[in-house]
């Protein structure tokens, strides 16, 4: 697990610079995103672009569907939240 704090600088990674961070310094093997995910400056990147970036380079990238505990969307923020209790 790697934990990436989001500050200004990070904000501004393009998506190609993220994609270079996750098969570079971090040599991801595997990536797990939710299906809806963005990522990159404004974001650019999508799970498609992520998906052909990270299979022409040998990385398995798998999109997971939404899901949901006790009638509620599971969420990085219910996540965050629940970790802080």
């Amino acid at each position: 697990v790697y934990l990436q704090r989001f500050d200004a600088d990070f904000s501004r990674l393009s998506a190609e610079d993220f994609i270079a961070l996750l098969v570079g310094p971090l040599r991801a093997l595997q990536v797990v995103t939710g299906e809806d995910f963005a990522f990159g400056h404004a974001r650019r990147g999508n799970t498609e672009m992520l998906r052909a970036e990270l299979c022409a380079r040998g990385v398995d990238y798998v999109a997971v569907a939404p899901q949901r505990h006790r009638e509620a969307p599971v969420s990085s923020t219910r996540i965050r939240a629940a970790l802080r209790d």
